[in-house]
């Protein structure tokens, strides 16, 4: 069993739509906009990075919801929920 993203997601390839800048932030627009175009490194560097964004999580308080229940009576919906987070420190490399 699968399950379809609604048409108003981001695939690549998909362009930047109306229903897709409805979902992000000013950040998250200039990124998507810069990979559609094919940026290169340089203008991808000079893009400001967002304090934080939104993204499915699953609660530490809920890490173990699913403990001991049979696997085709898990339900994912249950468990995950969409908040937003901080934007981790990016790696020195």
């Amino acid at each position: 069993m699968g399950v379809r993203a609604p048409a108003m997601m981001y695939e690549p390839g998909m362009g930047i739509s109306v229903g897709v800048l409805g979902l992000y932030s000013e950040f998250m627009k200039n990124i998507l906009e810069a990979i559609e175009i094919g940026a290169d490194s340089a203008t991808f560097a000079a893009l400001e990075i967002p304090a934080t964004y939104r993204a499915a999580v699953v609660l530490k308080s809920e890490q173990e919801m699913f403990a001991g229940v049979e696997s085709a009576k898990k339900d994912p919906r249950k468990s995950v929920h969409i908040q937003e987070v901080a934007t981790p420190e990016i790696a020195p490399d």
